[in-house]
C-alpha cells in the first residue's frame, strides 16, 4: 500500500485529516500556561496581591474567565483616575470639621466570596468620627471608587477571557493544526486514514 506523509495529500483529503484532528492542539493546561502566566504577572504589577486565574470550559468553548486575589493596593496603575477619585479635599473637609484631627481612612478587599466588593476604614487620633462625616464619606469618597474597581475588575475578566478566545481560535486554525499533523510525521493512505 502506498502511503503519503500529510502535506502529500491532496488539498481536499488534507482538509478532512485537519477537521479530524481539528482540536488536537488543546491541550487546555499547557496550550494557555503562557496565557495565564502574563496575565498573572500583568495583574500583580497593577496592585493586586497572590493573583490565581481561573476559567470555564463547555464542551469546545469557553464560559468565562476570572481572577481572584488575596488583597489589592489601589492607586492609578488599577484606577487611572485615582488622584480624582480619592479626593484629598474631601478628606480635608472631614479632617477640619474634626477640629484639624488627623484622618487616615484606608480601602481593602472586603469579601474572599466577591472580587470586586471592597471596604474601608478610618484610624483617629483624639476624636470620633460623626455618623454625618462617616456617611459623607461612605457616599462622595468611597462609594465612586467602589463602582470604578468594580467596573474595572469586570473589564480586566472580559480581557482575559478575549485573549483565551483569540488563543483558542489560533490553537484550533487550520494553519496550526496543519503544523502539527506535519510535525508528527504521520503515514496516510490515499484517503487521509493512518497508515
Amino acid at each position: 500500500m502506498k502511503t503519503y506523509k500529510f502535506n502529500q495529500l491532496d488539498k481536499t483529503t488534507r482538509a478532512s485529516v485537519i477537521e479530524d484532528h481539528r482540536y488536537v492542539n488543546l491541550d487546555y493546561h499547557w496550550t494557555f500556561s503562557h496565557l495565564i502566566e502574563d496575565w498573572t504577572e500583568r495583574l500583580e504589577s497593577l496592585g493586586f496581591q497572590a493573583v490565581e486565574i481561573y476559567w470555564e470550559w463547555k464542551w469546545d468553548r469557553g464560559r468565562g474567565a476570572w481572577f481572584e486575589y488575596q488583597d489589592v493596593e489601589l492607586d492609578d496603575r488599577i484606577l487611572p483616575h485615582w488622584k480624582t477619585l480619592n479626593q484629598p479635599l474631601l478628606i480635608e473637609k472631614v479632617r477640619q470639621k474634626l477640629d484639624g484631627n488627623p484622618i487616615d481612612p484606608w480601602i481593602f478587599k472586603w469579601d474572599n466570596k466577591n472580587q470586586t466588593e471592597l471596604g474601608w476604614e478610618m484610624e483617629l487620633t483624639g476624636a470620633d468620627l460623626t455618623p454625618e462625616a462617616e456617611h459623607r464619606l461612605d457616599q462622595e469618597w468611597f462609594a465612586p471608587i467602589q463602582a470604578a474597581f468594580k467596573e474595572r475588575v469586570e473589564e480586566l475578566n472580559h480581557q482575559i477571557y478575549r485573549d483565551l478566545e483569540q488563543e483558542y481560535e489560533h490553537a484550533i486554525s487550520d494553519e496550526v493544526v496543519a503544523d502539527t499533523l506535519e510535525a508528527w510525521d504521520q503515514d496516510y493512505d490515499e484517503h487521509g486514514n493512518p497508515a
